[in-house]
């Protein structure tokens, strides 16, 4: 069963359990392995039957995209099984989509504050940068971050906005 036809037997009889239910717990990483977006929609959807916890352990030492990939798919099917991993789904994204981070951020307020900070320093995503320190409450900072090493006026001036509208 090393073709991509072992996705649809296991997507047809995954949830009767037994030997199909095992055979995916078992082959985690090979069906990654086989093809990693089929990986990702198979476990998504059935997660009653393979858990997110052995999903992501299976996964710990492969390359971080797939765990991005899994569980950004989790994350748009059902927010509640990524709760306490949002600070993981910060790292991931900015590293594979930093596009797509400061979105995260905004719809998001469950992760490390710090952490995110942190991430965003290290990867010079200024205009993140600057949401974090404003949500933090350190506007003077956030607006330096926007003017100084952004030089966005108008940006400035929608997060001096953003933070009086929230005061």
């Amino acid at each position: 069963l090393g073709n991509r036809e072992v996705f649809r037997l296991l997507a047809s009889n995954i949830a009767f359990g037994g030997a199909m239910a095992m055979y995916a717990r078992d082959n985690i990483r090979r069906l990654f392995e086989i093809d990693d977006h089929e990986a990702c929609e198979l476990y998504v959807s059935q997660r009653q039957v393979v858990s997110v916890d052995d999903v992501l352990a299976a996964l710990r030492d492969c390359t971080s995209r797939w765990t991005h990939e899994y569980l950004k798919l989790l994350a748009s099917r059902d927010i509640a099984a990524v709760r306490g991993r949002e600070t993981e789904i910060v790292g991931l994204i900015a590293e594979y989509e930093p596009q797509a981070l400061l979105d995260f951020l905004r719809r998001s307020d469950a992760y490390s504050l710090e952490d995110a900070l942190v991430m965003c320093r290290a990867r010079g995503l200024l205009e993140e940068e600057a949401y974090l320190l404003g949500r933090g409450g350190y506007m003077y900072a956030a607006l330096k971050v926007v003017l100084e090493r952004l030089g966005d006026i108008g940006l400035a001036v929608r997060l001096a906005a953003d933070h009086h509208d929230q005061s």
